[in-house]
Order: C-alpha cells, then sequence, then structure tokens
C-alpha cells in the first residue's frame, strides 16, 4: 500500500502543469576543464581552476536568495545539482537541506568528477542519514583508463579519487537504501578509440546501479572536433550496456531502466534523422535551468536565450515562466523550431506523456523477469 501511494504521489508530480525537475547549476567553479563540456564558458569565467576557499569570481546565488527560491517551489520530483563541480560549493549540504525541507524534492542528483572523496562523504554521508525519505543519485564522470581520465580531466591523480569516491559509496548504499551510484563515461572522437574495451571494463566491476554513455552533443564545445564519432560503435555499446543491471536500489528500479531504455531509442532515431527533432520536448515547462548567477534557460542548447533572472522576479520561478520571453521560447520550443539530443529532456518526454507509459510498463516487466 506503501509503495503504491508512492506511486501516485510521484505520478501526481510528474503529471501536473508545474515544472518538476530543476537543473541546478549551483556554481560554475570548477578543479577540471575538460573539451566536451558545454559550459566550458562559465566555467572559464568563473576561473577555469578553482580550489575551495578561493575568490568566487562570479556573483552566485546566496543561500539566502536560494532559501527564497525553494520556498516559493511546489514540490519537486527531480532537482539536479551541478556545475563547474558541485562538490567546490562549501555549503552543498545546506543547500539539498533547502530543497528537501522546503520543496519536498523527492530525488536529488548528483554529477560530480569525484575528485573530492573527503567532501562526498561529509555531505552525502550525512545527506543519506538525515533524509531518509529523499533519494540520492551520485554520478561520477569516468573517462577512460587512468591515464586517460586524468588527461582528459586535466586533474593530477583525478582517476584515483574517483575510485575513492566510488568504493565510498558503494559500501554506502549497502547500507542506506536512499543512495545509487552511477557512472557517466562521455563518448566522442577523443575517447571512442578506447570505448570498447573500457565500458566492458566498468561492467566488470559491477560497482555501479547504471552507466550511460552519454554521446558528445552541444553546439557550442571547447573543442567541436569531438563531435566526429563513429555512431555504429556508439550505438553497438549502447546495446551491450542497455541490459547492465536492470534492477538497483532505486525505488521503481525497473521503471527507472525502462525510461532510460526509452530515451536510447529515441536518441537512436535522433542520430539517424538529424534534420528534425523526433520528440515532443517540455523544456522551459516542465524541466528548467538554472544557472549559479540566477539566469533561467529552457535548455542546455538554448543557453543564449535567457528566459530572465530570478533575482528580478522576486526569485519566484513561476513568474519568470509568465514573462513574455519565456513564452515565446517555449512556443518555439513546441514548434519544434530547435533540435536536439539531450538525453535529459528525452528523459522528461517520457516522463509526463501518458501515451508513453503502455511500452514503458512493457520494458519495466522484460526489466523484472529478466533480473529473475
Amino acid at each position: 500500500m506503501e509503495t503504491k501511494i508512492q506511486m501516485i504521489k510521484e505520478l501526481t508530480r510528474a503529471l501536473n502543469d508545474q515544472p518538476t525537475t530543476l537543473f541546478f547549476t549551483i556554481t560554475s567553479r570548477c578543479n577540471a576543464f575538460c573539451d566536451f563540456c558545454w559550459n566550458w564558458k562559465n566555467v572559464a569565467d568563473a576561473g577555469k581552476f578553482s580550489k575551495p576557499g578561493q575568490p568566487i569570481k562570479r556573483p552566485e546565488l546566496s543561500l539566502e536568495e536560494i532559501s527564497q527560491m525553494t520556498k516559493q517551489l511546489s514540490s519537486m520530483l527531480t532537482v539536479n545539482l551541478f556545475g563547474g563541480e558541485p562538490f567546490l560549493r562549501e555549503d552543498i549540504f545546506e543547500i539539498i537541506s533547502l530543497f528537501v525541507k522546503n520543496s519536498d524534492t523527492k530525488y536529488i542528483s548528483i554529477p560530480t568528477n569525484g575528485s573530492w572523496p573527503d567532501k562526498i562523504k561529509e555531505v552525502i554521508g550525512r545527506a543519506v542519514k538525515e533524509f531518509p525519505d529523499t533519494f540520492f543519485k551520485i554520478y561520477l564522470s569516468l573517462d577512460g583508463p587512468e591515464a586517460e581520465h586524468n588527461r582528459i580531466r586535466k586533474l593530477k591523480d583525478g582517476y584515483n579519487r574517483l575510485i575513492s569516491s566510488m568504493n565510498y559509496l558503494h559500501e554506502l548504499k549497502s547500507e542506506h537504501k536512499n543512495v545509487s551510484v552511477s557512472c557517466n563515461i562521455n563518448f566522442n572522437a577523443q575517447t571512442q578509440h578506447y570505448m570498447r574495451s573500457f565500458v566492458h571494463e566498468v561492467m566488470s566491476w559491477n560497482k555501479f546501479d547504471s552507466i550511460s554513455l552519454d554521446l558528445v552533443r552541444g553546439n557550442d564545445l571547447y573543442d567541436k572536433e569531438l563531435l566526429k564519432t563513429d555512431t555504429q560503435l556508439y550505438n553497438e555499446l549502447e546495446s551491450e550496456i542497455k541490459n547492465y543491471r536492470p534492477i538497483s536500489s532505486q525505488p521503481f528500479s525497473p521503471l527507472h531502466k525502462a525510461i532510460e531504455q526509452k530515451t536510447n531509442e529515441v536518441i537512436l532515431k535522433s542520430i539517424q534523422n538529424p534534420e528534425r527533432r523526433v520528440f515532443n520536448c517540455f523544456a522551459g515547462k516542465k524541466i528548467i535551468l538554472l544557472n549559479d548567477i540566477g539566469e533561467v534557460m529552457a535548455c542546455e542548447h538554448l543557453l543564449d536565450r535567457k528566459m530572465g533572472n530570478i533575482r528580478n522576479f522576486n526569485y519566484s520561478i513561476y513568474r519568470l515562466l509568465q514573462s513574455t520571453e519565456a513564452k515565446e521560447i517555449r512556443k518555439d520550443i513546441v514548434d519544434k523550431k530547435c533540435n536536439c539530443r539531450w538525453d535529459c529532456a528525452i528523459n522528461n518526454s517520457n516522463i509526463v506523456q501518458l501515451t508513453k507509459y503502455p511500452d514503458l510498463i512493457l520494458k519495466s516487466v522484460k526489466n523484472m523477469t529478466s533480473n529473475l
């Protein structure tokens, strides 16, 4: 009965008219600098290479400003805290607390390069204990074997520190059911030559709840040569990863896995038909991007089209979304005047459209039976 109530509550959040997923760049500061980063201009503006305690060069939203914003949000299904490197934000635990207490957030996702294992242990170890009804999804960005990962991320000993973070989180999730650890691997022209053997190696570790092979994307990459990828190899590896760990500790795991599988199918269709978007996008309506200085965008591919700044709308995202600029951007998205294969937008499209659910239910059943 409790599980059914929880599912109904989550579906209610997903299917209402309010934004339910927020991608919040809590800081653009980063201790790495990756050539495939879509946020590289803001990272460079923030100082490119940063360490805790260094002066902040961008006017980041303060904890008090974030508090005012969260108090005006309805119940959030998912909040993604990213960067930059999110664990460089000294008050990240306090930010987590605001979303849990003020916005009743169900899922908090944090992608990280994993190079601050002590900070991860301090923050996530405390969060899973203090907020047992919130599920924490930590995504570790791993780009290859040790030498390649450190070179690509421009991080000395970044690989070993990530492995330390991975081992800690793997142990933590054996003690607490409200945390998972996943792996994000970026597939680009720089990494594809060793990707098959590397993906197989990562799968053999059996440490991650899920593995995502992210096909490089973005209109304004630091190095656009990275877009020249072997899509056939990507398709082959996606097929191999598809059935990795169909069941995990995440609530409604078979359904979440089904959503990932459905998203991968849409991405493959997008590769075959690159001229026009092949899914209905709800960016700017159900999903919102908020950067570290308060600017709101609909999508990571529309960073040059600002909907507004929450500082000018008394920290209310809902008021901002009623602005003329926001309405025009949403109309263009509905009219498919933009095209991308952003996996987060595709995931959201699968979640908020009831017409997708018969296929998702079928995939969920297959995931459950394949785990028997």
